[in-house]
């Protein structure tokens, strides 16, 4: 039997313990520190295209809606990485014509990830109530409103949002709280998806290779330019919906901190994304 915390959760048995300890050593994360993957990836059989969650902790509509949406914006994440990967090569081989391609397949992914994000209830009590319920879990440190609002808006562990926004160069805020989770969800992350994030590389981002284009002599034809710098604005826009979507999800959750969350937070990742 499991042992019970002050708090009222449930101990780890030390045999537990001990596999979740190696689990995270050959994934290069911290010891028990549970996360986007472990409940949303890990809590279904994936054989299923709409599996139910395997564990819940409260049982009601809104944590199911909850995961529901997480797993349909989880899905959506190959089709980023695999756009992200034939824009690098494009650039590689200094290919506007196949950068434009892939500049359009990222735009189509992301707008399919924003969709993802799955509204068809009207909000209730209940959300508020299944997130403080799952605080303990996703923040098993403890934080405040704010580093939760941060870790739901930026998917806890996931690099979808990260990677999107490297590989387009987008500003980097430098006020609010959302950059900083993002940057510190790299440590839980599994340690192939922390580095394929360093391969990214703001030096070699699309932003900063349409600049250089613009300033080089041998220009490219103007139209393929003007291709690629539309398709670049285009993923932006996509990119910003996404995030639009992500606070939406953010203000039904933690209702009692929306306002503050959109002024102090969300209105940052905005305006790096318009500028």
């Amino acid at each position: 039997p499991l042992k019970k915390t002050v708090e009222g959760d449930a101990k780890l048995s030390n045999a537990l313990d001990q596999a979740l300890g190696a689990a995270s050593r050959r994934l290069g994360r911290p010891k028990r520190v549970l996360c986007l993957t472990d409940l949303v990836s890990c809590n279904r059989d994936l054989s299923d295209d709409a599996p139910p969650p395997s564990c819940r902790f409260l049982a009601v509509p809104e944590e199911d809606s909850l995961y529901a949406s997480l797993y349909a914006i989880h899905k959506t994440t190959p089709q980023i990485i695999d756009a992200i990967e034939a824009g690098r090569d494009a650039m590689r081989l200094d290919d506007a014509r196949a950068l434009s391609e892939a500049l359009t397949a990222l735009k189509q992914a992301l707008r399919a990830t924003a969709e993802a994000h799955h509204f068809d209830r009207e909000a209730s009590r209940g959300e508020r109530v299944v997130m403080r319920r799952l605080r303990h879990f996703l923040l098993p440190a403890g934080g405040t409103d704010s580093d939760l609002a941060a870790a739901l808006y930026n998917g806890f562990d996931s690099a979808l949002l990260s990677s999107a926004w490297r590989f387009l160069g987008a500003p980097v805020p430098k006020i609010g709280n959302l950059q900083p989770s993002r940057d510190a969800a790299r440590r839980t992350m599994p340690r192939p998806h922390r580095d394929y994030l360093l391969k990214l590389s703001p030096r070699t981002s699309v932003r900063a290779r349409v600049l250089a284009t613009e300033q080089r002599k041998n220009r490219l034809p103007v139209h393929a330019l003007a291709v690629v710098e539309a398709e670049f604005n285009a993923c932006l826009d996509e990119l910003l919906r996404v995030c639009s979507r992500r606070s939406q999800l953010v203000c039904r959750y933690l209702p009692n901190y929306a306002a503050e969350f959109r002024r102090d937070e969300f209105e940052h990742d905005r305006r790096a994304l318009l500028e």
